[in-house]
């Protein structure tokens, strides 16, 4: 693994294990009260402080190894990004503010807001064990921590959304139920809230007899005490913090027919529409197993379908959260393609965005365009090829709409020099992008990595998925070492190595031009046939002066269609006129 990938992660711990439990909730309150132990593993002999993500949390105290009382400090910079004493407030300069105090809690560059002080007498026992190749990423180190941080979350604004309906009658209460809104699994409960930073999970959570609980990993046992239910999961595929979903309400549930292993909820009185909307899932998954030649790591998935989340489909780790404007009846068609083509792209994050990550935001369009491939492939299938075909086109337009109209899109996320545009920034996490912004940012990713399977062709392109997917799977062997976890997150540079290395063709020129810079080209066509020589004469004309259009160089196929058929002619694109 090279350093340039890894982009500086200056981390001096591996965490091999998190467990997350939930002692109390309360929906009047609209607080969480809990704690969270994390296995730590150092790979520093000047193994000082512990530095972990938490934001909009309260810590009422740390245990290491059994010894209470360990001092900390919280400090979230994003808190005073406004401050008094600058009297700039125009929208760059927040940006540039933002993406400052971000990169002081950035969990890849070893920093965090909750630094915990380690107590002088378990330094000495890192001081005096086996140290780790910190170049080589492996651990050699038999000391082990194990750090237990007692928290609370209370009236959050963002990370887990409480759905409290203003009514209080029964049937109301009934509907009460909160969910993990997104990813930044740093705003509910402490943890190193990195893409890659892989760990086993186990989550407990204690809820009222009469409300169930949905999480990642399997569900281990379910327990019964004074009116109190504690619901205790097992993830043991490694995961990132980022990927852990939650949803507590009084859901009903319904085990899909084909196959035991998916299960779906939703909220009362819904069940006929989820029966409906969820009957069709076992066979997405099934055509990703056959197509990718590797089975899903996860032992089972669930989808919950909630009320007011901030995306239609938000997947984690073996389960996904929708909107439950996405259920139907079965007397309603047209809803049909749109419901489908969510969960299908919630089941190819299964393969390619949960199970493998990415390693830093800058591959975030790989993972998503791969995800977004695999369930197009299966719309395909399920809808026909004018389907899937009038979606590539409808996506392309969107996208040359979106660069001509609003901003240029690089997909590696890397600073545009443009001091009007805020996307100039540069960015980690996504955080300081527009919702629209990404969304044409995944359609580009998806076309990117379509064109790629143009390239090298789909057989091989399997070839090179089944390939990511074996080469992961071993890290989640029992035997398996820390530093193997590596395989569980990918980057453009590793993706690339990995297709010249299976096909003897760069792809280098191709993320060059579509991936680290930005526009679309733009080409005029007009035609001629000439009888006397029974030939088309074609022209193209490349017009690079509109906003959001770039030059192409590279070849292009025509065709031509004829009574006998269409032929097919690859021409050079070289100069603006060709």
């Amino acid at each position: 693994m090279e350093l340039e990938e890894l982009r500086q992660v200056t981390r001096s711990f591996v965490l091999s294990h998190q467990t997350l439990c939930i002692t109390g909730v309360s929906f009047d309150k609209r607080c969480l009260v809990g704690y969270t132990e994390l296995t730590i593993h150092p790979l520093v002999k000047n193994f000082n402080v512990i530095k972990l993500n938490a934001r909009q949390l309260t810590i009422y105290a740390v245990t290491i190894n059994g010894e209470r009382n360990v001092k900390f400090s919280y400090d979230d910079p994003n808190i005073q990004i406004l401050s008094d004493d600058d009297p700039r407030r125009d929208l760059q300069s927040f940006l540039k503010r933002q993406q400052r105090f971000s990169e002081y809690v950035d969990p890849d560059e070893g920093n965090g807001e909750l630094t915990i002080f380690i107590p002088s007498h378990l330094q000495k026992q890192v001081q005096n064990s086996s140290t780790t190749d910190n170049d080589n990423n492996s651990h050699t180190s038999e000391i082990v921590y194990t750090v237990t941080i007692d928290f609370s979350l209370e009236r959050p604004e963002s990370g887990i959304h409480f759905f409290i309906p203003d009514d209080d009658a029964k049937l109301s209460r009934l509907s009460r139920h909160l969910f993990t809104t997104g990813h930044d699994a740093r705003l509910w409960f402490p943890c190193v809230d990195s893409y890659c930073e892989p760990a086993t999970w186990t989550i407990e959570v204690t809820v009222e007899e009469s409300l169930t609980v949905v999480a990642s990993g399997e569900l281990i046992e379910c327990t019964t005490n004074n009116e109190l239910k504690t619901y205790r999961f097992y993830l043991s595929t490694p995961a990132p913090a980022p990927f852990i979903g939650l949803a507590i309400g009084s859901f009903e549930s319904v085990v899909d027919s084909n196959t035991q292993e998916i299960s779906n909820y939703c909220l009362p009185d819904l069940l006929t529409l989820l029966t409906n909307t969820t009957s069709f899932v076992h066979e997405p998954l099934e055509y990703y197993e056959e197509l990718l030649n590797a089975s899903c790591q996860y032992p089972n998935y669930k989808q919950v379908f909630v009320t007011e989340p901030y995306a239609e489909c938000v997947p984690f780790a073996s389960m996904a959260i929708f909107n439950v404007n996405l259920l139907y009846p079965s007397t309603v068609i047209e809803a049909t393609w749109h419901a489908r083509s969510q969960m299908a792209f919630a089941l190819a994050n299964q393969f390619f965005g949960c199970f493998i990550t990415m390693r830093s935001w800058r591959d975030w369009w790989l993972l998503k365009g791969l995800a977004l491939y695999l369930a197009s492939l299966y719309t395909k299938r399920a809808f026909g090829n004018n389907e899937y075909r009038y979606n590539l086109n409808r996506d392309m337009l969107d996208v040359i709409r979106y660069e001509r109209e609003e901003n240029p899109i690089r997909l590696d996320f890397a600073p545009i020099k443009s001091e009007s545009d805020i996307t100039s920034v540069n960015n980690r996490r996504g955080t300081m992008m527009s919702s629209q912004y990404l969304e044409a940012a995944a359609k580009k990713a998806h076309l990117v990595v379509r064109m790629i399977d143009d390239f090298i062709g789909r057989e091989i392109m399997m070839q090179i998925l089944n390939k990511l997917m074996c080469l992961a799977t071993t890290a989640c062997l029992k035997d398996a070492s820390l530093s193997s976890r590596s395989r569980l997150h990918i980057s453009s540079k590793s993706f690339s190595r990995v297709v010249s290395t299976l096909t003897t063709k760069d792809i280098q020129a191709l993320l060059t031009q579509w991936v680290y810079e930005s526009g679309c080209p733009r080409l005029i066509g007009s035609f001629t046939f000439s009888r006397k020589r029974n030939v088309v004469e074609l022209e193209l004309k490349q017009d690079t002066t509109i906003k959001g259009s770039k030059k192409f160089l590279g070849s292009l196929v025509i065709r031509v269609q004829e009574l006998e058929g269409s032929f097919s002619q690859t021409i050079l694109l070289e100069d603006s006129v060709t």
